[in-house]
């Protein structure tokens, strides 16, 4: 799910999303930037909100893993330590 684009599909504002969520609208900025992830409570509000389909036990269906894109920047920073630590070391040997 593209919060952005489901806000906007529905004309509103990010204030007032945070507004049916019990947020603020930083945090809907926030989440909409790629900056932080709603939770998986937060996540099955909006899918509430959004009127997304639910699977028949009652379970939401998530349409984005809301922890993918936490995975993706440890792995992005795990990286760059180690690119950093063999630089220092390629330094140090010089």
């Amino acid at each position: 799910m593209n919060i952005r684009e489901q806000r906007r599909r529905r004309g509103w504002t990010q204030a007032e999303l945070a507004k049916r969520l019990g947020t603020d609208h930083v945090t809907v900025s926030r989440w909409e930037r790629g900056v932080a992830v709603p939770r998986p409570t937060t996540w099955r509000r909006l899918e509430d909100v959004f009127g997304a389909p639910r699977k028949p036990s009652g379970e939401v269906r998530f349409a984005d893993d809301p922890t993918r894109r936490l995975r993706e920047l440890d792995r992005m920073l795990r990286e760059q330590r180690e690119l950093k630590r063999r630089t220092q070391v390629a330094d140090w040997t010089r």
